[in-house]
């Protein structure tokens, strides 16, 4: 419950607004690619608003059993306040308002902790990732906070409330003068709660271990190019001192020059944007081809490269060549293609010597350019997308006033050139900033980092679900156990051992449990379709997941039963038969 209690705060710091593609759309439209570069983050907040929400019924659930077992403690209480006029509906204001008054305490100590834990959070998020809410807490949040306290309290204490509003007056009092008030007091109600919390533990133990499971997968993933030894960064020239092409154009062909020239450089070059960065994308159409009707057209990322940026990132061409000297503005205008464009628009087709143009209208006066390579298929935005169509043209017949650097380096950690890499920069510009200098390998790690706090944190929640769950076993078996000492006193009177005894506790665990597991993992199997989009390489079913989890919690779980039925064995069957 304190956990769950001001999670809102500590969601929104996840919020950082990165684009993401979660789904592999053809592109072949407008619509197609929107749907492709979907809206991750706000998904992300979702899920884990929904991950929370399981914690706060597991929370509640144990509160309520905690007040069931107080309340069966408080029979004759409850009985003498009855005898005494107090109506039904005082007793249930009585327990609600306790139930009330321990959910907001938590709550104050939930906002204390989630406080540390957004803080923990936010130091831990990568360099250019900001929290939506640097506060993390403001009067919304309070407000939510006290919001989810008071619902709580109301959850927790309702069924202790309307079990103590329906005391038996005569039976209870004549209980309590024999001193076993309550033996058998709500014990379905409180099976039934801990059932709920083991299956509630494995839906969210099973989606973290897919969560985690599918991280693992994506660190593994070859994004179609060498990432390792790789240094970007990003340059923007202004208007006013470089006007006109011809001036960028030169700018950038020094800068590169002298970057190369750095010792322990092996190449650099530039395009407008680079892999796992973005990019800006535009229909185009294809000669001899009639124009797509409108909302269908050609899409593809649109990118200006210099001629060695294939080998200096090494993206390998399959087919055609690279761009060359030759491929200036006076020149036949080229393009290459990637080979999703060449699935997709040229199936069965050679596209070298094919023609194309931006725009949607074939006599538009945009020129034609020729199709001259194919280049191999690069993860664009993410690793967990299928690659998306890609266009490359010279920078040489489209200068442009930003672009991103891509330094390759002999070293396989290339920030120690970051530094030279900055004083080329001055010598030839003293005026000019360079920005984002870091290594692509960052970059990568950066792109995966809503997956990585989102399995984080749901394998954090399930722990925590799991720890929870395990006391509210603890919790039933222990009581369970104490009200009936007096029948384990007379079952080792009579003869039984220490092992029969303990396996009674046990069965009656196990029974409760595998009850929790197979309705928890039923729940998993429908609620794992909703983690479909942030899976990689591990199905939504995944076998060995949905073995180990039940396994490890029904473990956990028998333990926890364990302990309470090993203690009543050791109790002296005189004393035990002295409890009635």
């Amino acid at each position: 419950m304190p956990q769950a209690g001001a999670a809102r705060g500590l969601l929104e710091v996840l919020d950082h607004r990165q684009v993401s593609v979660v789904a592999d759309a053809p592109a072949e439209s407008v619509e197609d690619l929107i749907h492709t570069l979907g809206d991750g983050p706000d998904q992300a907040i979702y899920m884990l608003m929904g991950v929370v929400g399981f914690v706060l019924l597991i929370a509640c659930a144990n509160v309520a059993n905690l007040q069931l077992a107080r309340a069966a403690a408080r029979e004759g209480e409850m009985a003498v306040r009855t005898a005494l006029g107090a109506s039904r509906a005082r007793l249930i204001r009585l327990v609600l308002t306790e139930s009330t008054g321990v959910a907001l305490l938590g709550g104050v100590f939930g906002i204390a902790m989630s406080y540390a834990g957004a803080r923990i959070l936010v130091a831990s998020l990568p360099a250019g990732v900001q929290p939506l809410n640097p506060d993390f807490f403001d009067a919304r949040v309070l407000a939510f906070t006290a919001a989810v306290a008071v619902l709580t309290g109301i959850l927790a204490g309702i069924a202790p409330a309307l079990r103590v509003s329906r005391i038996d007056i005569h039976s209870t009092l004549k209980e309590a003068r024999r001193g076993t008030g309550g033996a058998a007091y709500g014990t379905g109600m409180r099976g039934a709660f801990v059932v709920a919390e083991i299956s509630l533990a494995v839906v969210l133990l099973l989606a973290a271990g897919l969560l985690i499971r599918s991280f693992n997968a994506l660190q593994s993933v070859d994004p179609g190019f060498r990432v390792d030894g790789l240094l970007t960064a990003q340059v923007q020239l202004p208007p006013a001192r470089y006007p006109n092409p011809e001036s960028r154009a030169a700018f950038f062909r020094d800068l590169l020059e002298k970057i190369a020239a750095i010792p322990g450089v092996e190449s650099a070059d530039a395009c407008s944007s680079l892999p796992m960065t973005g990019g800006g994308y535009s229909s185009f159409v294809v000669d001899g081809r009639p124009a797509p009707p409108s909302g269908h057209e050609n899409w593809s990322l649109r990118r200006v490269a210099t001629p060695g940026y294939f080998q200096t990132l090494g993206i390998p061409l399959v087919r055609g060549r690279a761009f060359n000297a030759l491929d200036t503005a006076a020149n036949q205008r080229v393009a290459i293609v990637n080979q999703r464009i060449v699935r997709t628009f040229f199936p069965n087709e050679d596209p070298i010597g094919k023609r194309i143009k931006w725009g949607n209208d074939p006599n538009s006066s945009a020129p034609w350019m020729t199709i001259v390579g194919v280049s191999g298929d690069v993860k664009a935005w993410r690793l967990n997308a299928q690659p998306l169509p890609e266009m490359f043209t010279p920078l040489s017949q489209q200068p442009q006033a930003f672009l991103f650097l891509a330094i390759r380096t002999w070293s396989p950690d290339p920030s120690p050139v970051a530094g030279a890499v900055r004083a080329a920069l001055r010598q030839l510009d003293r005026d000019q900033p360079i920005t984002e200098v870091r290594s692509m390998r960052s970059t990568v790690s950066e792109s995966l980092t809503d997956v990585k706090y989102v399995s984080r944190l749901t394998a954090l929640f399930a722990a925590i679900a799991m720890l929870m769950a395990a006391m509210g076993i603890y919790g039933v078996i222990g009581y369970s156990v104490a009200r009936r000492t007096h029948e384990f006193g007379v079952r080792m009177v009579l003869g039984a051992g220490t092992a029969d005894v303990v396996r009674l506790v046990l069965g009656q665990a196990l029974y409760v449990v595998a009850i929790g597991l197979a309705i928890g993992v039923a729940g998993a199997l429908a609620v794992s379709r909703l983690l479909a989009s942030w899976l990689y390489g591990v199905g939504t079913h995944d076998p060995l997941t949905f073995t180990l989890v039940p396994l490890a919690l029904g473990a956990i779980a028998l333990l926890a039963s364990y302990i309470p039925a090993r203690r009543t064995t050791r109790v002296d069957p005189a004393v035990a038969l002295r409890c009635e």
